[in-house]
């Protein structure tokens, strides 16, 4: 990307971040953890679901409306089953679930769909002849 691309891309991560943090008085851990299992989403639909089920629907606009729906759902999906999971596993006294939410989204979710995605050729992995 060139400067002049980054730019907006930064100036909208501020905004984000002044409209979370600021505005609706969400804590770090908090917008951690929706980052986290928003990559996730992000991930899953476009590669693992190969942005399925846009490439079915014809205008470009209504495939990008799907497969930001595809993200969101599986985003939502994470969020809750990792929250849940974090809750059930352990007792959170130092440090707040929402971290471990992130970590485990961004670091070992995500990780391992771009691991199994690109370094595999998607899946399911076959067998080598």
């Amino acid at each position: 990307m060139k400067p002049s691309e980054d730019a907006p891309l930064s100036c909208f991560g501020v905004l984000t971040w002044l409209l979370l943090h600021d505005a609706m008085d969400r804590s770090v851990p908090q917008i951690s953890a929706v980052g986290g299992v928003a990559v996730v989403g992000t991930l899953v639909a476009g590669l693992l679901f190969e942005a399925w089920p846009a490439p079915l629907l014809r205008p470009p606009g209504t495939q990008r409306a799907a497969l930001f729906a595809t993200a969101a759902v599986v985003a939502v999906i994470a969020g809750y089953g990792l929250r849940s999971l974090s809750l059930a596993a352990e007792t959170w006294t130092r440090d707040p679930a929402q971290l471990w939410v992130a970590v485990a989204g961004l670091n070992l979710i995500g990780a391992t769909i771009i691991v199994h995605a690109v370094l595999w050729r998607r899946w399911p992995v076959t067998v080598a002849d």
